[in-house]
């Protein structure tokens, strides 16, 4: 996971890391898609 080599507009860190996927949501995302379990990210409560 790296920061896309596209310009992200300028907005609040939490926004800017959303739209390059690297949020929670993101990560957890990438890491399911890894494991080959993406029917499951939708049962993972995050903090």
């Amino acid at each position: 996971m790296v920061l896309p080599d596209t310009f992200i507009d300028q907005d609040s860190p939490a926004a800017m890391y959303a739209k390059a996927g690297l949020d929670a949501k993101g990560i957890v995302t990438r890491v399911f898609e890894a494991l080959g379990r993406e029917g499951e990210i939708s049962a993972v409560q995050l903090a």
